[in-house]
């Protein structure tokens, strides 16, 4: 899977994980059937021309990044990330991946009728792993961009600007023989000025300054730091796991602009909010 405790760092993660769909978490709307093995959901389309959604149980999303990873296997590869969907996704706004040679920002309603706002020129290769990521954000403006995986991330590719639907959210296979796969996805909170995170070896300990430009409280927003490798949980406040620990070193955090409810733990001791 993608992260060994994706539930408790995200506002949503699945990566499928198990023998069959997790229905605490999900809903197939207008007959969608999927399966669950190996570590991946896939579609079992039939050959109608309609959309087949699977829409995230009880939660609705604004101003948050969406990620999934995804591909085609065979026939048809139309897949994507809906938001803004109503309360059984009958009408959405997605990424849509299979329209070629574009990827396209689209209207649906009724699960079918599209209406095409912003198209960018790529496709991804049948049987490769593809990034998909959507911005949104609570003024309706949708951020979109599909990758190879392993390859590098590009910029927003397709925009628009929208009135929503909903605030519901989640992921699709067009039902006309579409063969499609994700392996995880998971929903993350967006702001334009993100907390941002350095790390400086000093000798004896490390120092590992929080950049938190509009003093947001830390606890809803997720921070990684690579070399070693740290990872916060918004259910505990900060917590800060160092899982290469260096020998006789200790680890200093600097937090600027610090809220009042950033709890610091380190390797699950807690450790209060340090200057």
């Amino acid at each position: 899977g993608y992260s060994p405790n994706g539930d408790a760092v995200f506002e949503f993660f699945d990566d499928f994980e198990g023998t069959s769909l997790n229905t605490s978490k999900w809903t197939p709307e207008n007959g969608a059937s999927w399966t669950v093995s190996g570590g991946v959901i896939k579609s079992n389309p039939g050959s109608n021309t309609v959309l087949k959604p699977l829409l995230i149980n009880n939660l609705q999303f604004d101003n948050v990044i969406i990620k999934a990873r995804g591909r085609w296997t065979q026939s048809n590869d139309d897949l994507g990330i809906f938001v803004y969907g109503d309360s059984d996704a009958r009408n959405i706004y997605t990424l849509w991946h299979g329209h070629d040679p574009y990827y396209e920002l689209v209207r649906t309603n009724n699960y079918g009728h599209r209406y095409i706002l912003s198209k960018y020129r790529y496709v991804l290769p049948q049987n490769t792993w593809g990034n998909f990521k959507v911005l949104i954000k609570n003024n309706g403006e949708i951020y979109g961009k599909i990758w190879e995986w392993g390859t590098t991330e590009p910029d927003w590719t397709v925009r628009a600007t929208v009135t929503p639907y909903g605030k519901y959210a989640g992921i699709w296979y067009w039902d006309d023989n579409c063969y499609v796969e994700f392996d995880y996805i998971f929903v993350r909170k967006y702001a334009d000025n993100e907390p941002k995170t350095t790390i400086q070896n000093l000798g004896d300990y490390y120092k590992i300054t929080i950049h938190n430009p509009n003093s947001y409280p830390l606890r809803n927003f997720q921070v990684k730091i690579s070399n070693p490798s740290f990872i916060t949980s918004k259910f505990e406040g900060l917590k800060i796991t160092d899982k290469n620990p260096a020998p006789n070193k200790t680890a200093i955090i600097y937090i600027e602009s610090e809220p009042n409810d950033a709890n610091i733990f380190i390797n699950g001791e807690y450790k209060g909010i340090t200057p």
